[in-house]
């Protein structure tokens, strides 16, 4: 990943490295990796830096992140060039401020949505204890799962009614969500302008409004 940008892992660890002390500490791992599209759950990217970090500080290094990477400067294998027409790296998050961020043109021309089965559910609410007359329920969609959120992230669009009481799986009806996809990005090195994306133009909670719980009037059932 870092080739294919034209850094070395010098250059990747000072951009990771927010208060210049030669040390990354979690968060400074998590954000850099972040910033480079390579999105790891809190077990992988904990379990990556108990094996980065040989002399077991809590930190990581110049030298452990090197050996990490597994070349450098001095290495006798040539750094490519940037490659231009893989697309420029975001601000970092605490370089971005209240500005709004410009999206490259290509970055949106790449941005790719389509509809997505939902199968999975977790009940939110039902009408049990209420004094409703009728049965009812409401789920809310389960679409993030996995290690790795690629270059792809799933949109929910609102909270699902079952029939009754039942999981929404038992009357046959799809419920659908909106999968994004930055095809610029890969499956393996991520997204790094998904996430701005995504705030720009889908900004949570603005993407649904959760219209069941609101109450009116005196009686609320």
């Amino acid at each position: 990943l870092l080739k294919s940008r034209g850094m070395y892992p010098r250059d990747a660890f000072g951009a990771f490295d927010r208060d210049r002390d030669g040390l990354l500490n979690y968060d400074d791992l998590k954000r850099g990796l972040d910033w480079l599209g390579l999105k790891l759950d809190q077990s992988l990217l904990v379990g990556f830096m108990k094996e980065v970090d040989q002399d077991k500080d809590g930190y990581i290094n110049l030298d452990e992140f090197k050996k990490a990477v597994g070349f450098g400067e001095n290495s006798d294998e040539e750094l490519p060039e940037f490659n231009t027409a893989m697309m420029p790296l975001p601000p970092m998050p605490d370089e971005r401020g209240k500005e709004k961020i410009k999206i490259p043109s290509a970055v949106l021309a790449g941005i790719k949505v389509k509809v997505k089965k939902v199968n999975k559910f977790a009940a939110v609410w039902d009408s049990r204890g209420s004094m409703s007359r009728e049965r009812a329920s409401v789920w809310a969609p389960i679409t993030q799962s996995g290690a790795f959120r690629q270059n792809k992230a799933c949109v929910n669009l609102g909270h699902f009614a079952g029939h009754g009481l039942d999981h929404p799986n038992k009357d046959g009806k799809e419920r659908l969500a909106m999968e994004v996809t930055d095809t610029t990005g890969s499956f393996l090195g991520g997204s790094s302008w998904l996430p701005i994306v995504l705030d720009q133009y889908m900004p949570n909670p603005a993407r649904f409004r959760l219209a069941w719980s609101l109450t009116h009037g005196n009686n609320h059932f």
